[in-house]
C-alpha cells in the first residue's frame, strides 16, 4: 500500500534535515584537515534590526576581526542600512560600511557604500536565498569597484531549542581588476530560542589571493542578532 500524502511529506521533511545536518557537519569538521601553519581567526558581530514599515527594515552592524591565531585585533567595520522586502522572493538594499584595517604600523580607512538584491525561494523545508552585491571601496590610496554573490541553504529548525543549521558559499569579484580576489565557504547554526535574539555560531574557510597565489584561512565567528 502507498505512503499517505502526509506520512510521505514528512519522510522527505527528515530527509531534507538530516542532508543539511550532515552538510553543516562535514564544513565544520574541515579544520581538522587544516594545514597545520594555516592562520586561525576569529570574527565577532552584533547587528540590531529594527522595522520601519511592514516591508523595510533598518539594520546596524558592527563587527571585529582578530588573526594571528585569534590574538591580535586587525579590522573593524560599522556598517549601517536599509533593506525593502519588494515581494516574498525579493529584497533590496543600500548599505554604508565605515572600515579600519591594520596596516603595517598603522590604521588604513576605507568607506564603502553598496546596493544589494537578494533573491529567495523555498524548498519544502528549506529556504534558499542568493544575494548580489555591488559594492564601492573607497580607499586612502587607492578606490575599486567589487561585486559579491553569496549563495545560502537555510535548514528547518530541527530540535526544542530551535537550532537553524545552514550553509553558504561566497565569491568577490574585483570588477576594477577583472578576477576573483576571495572566496568563502561556511556552515554553521543559529539558535533562535530567546527570539528576538539570535545566536549564530559558524566555522568558514575563506580563499583570498593578494596576489597571483591563493591564501586560505580558518575563520571561527559568531553572530548576535537583535530584531525589534
Amino acid at each position: 500500500m502507498p505512503a499517505s500524502p502526509k506520512r510521505a511529506g514528512e519522510n522527505r521533511g527528515t530527509g531534507i534535515v538530516r542532508a543539511v545536518v550532515v552538510l553543516v557537519s562535514a564544513l565544520v569538521a574541515l579544520p581538522a584537515a587544516a594545514i597545520a601553519d594555516r592562520d586561525v581567526e576569529c570574527w565577532s558581530q552584533i547587528q540590531i534590526t529594527g522595522a520601519l514599515s511592514d516591508v523595510v527594515a533598518f539594520t546596524s552592524t558592527v563587527a571585529l576581526r582578530h588573526d594571528e591565531d585569534a590574538t591580535r585585533h586587525y579590522y573593524t567595520r560599522m556598517e549601517s542600512g536599509l533593506r525593502w522586502n519588494v515581494s516574498k522572493h525579493v529584497a533590496v538594499g543600500a548599505e554604508y560600511a565605515h572600515i579600519n584595517t591594520r596596516s603595517g604600523g598603522g590604521w588604513a580607512l576605507e568607506c564603502r557604500p553598496s546596493v544589494s538584491l537578494t533573491l529567495r525561494w523555498n524548498l519544502g523545508a528549506l529556504g534558499l536565498s542568493d544575494r548580489n552585491r555591488l559594492e564601492r571601496r573607497v580607499k586612502e590610496s587607492v578606490s575599486s569597484t567589487r561585486y559579491r554573490n553569496q549563495l545560502t541553504l537555510k535548514g528547518p529548525q530541527v530540535t526544542p531549542l530551535k537550532l537553524r543549521p545552514y550553509a553558504s558559499g561566497e565569491v568577490f569579484s574585483d570588477v576594477s581588476g577583472g578576477r576573483i580576489e576571495k572566496r568563502r565557504v561556511s556552515g554553521g547554526v543559529t539558535l533562535e530560542t530567546w527570539r528576538p535574539l539570535a545566536i549564530s555560531l559558524y566555522y568558514m574557510l575563506e580563499g583570498r589571493r593578494p596576489d597571483s597565489e591563493w591564501i586560505d584561512v580558518d575563520v571561527f565567528g559568531t553572530t548576535m542578532a537583535y530584531s525589534f
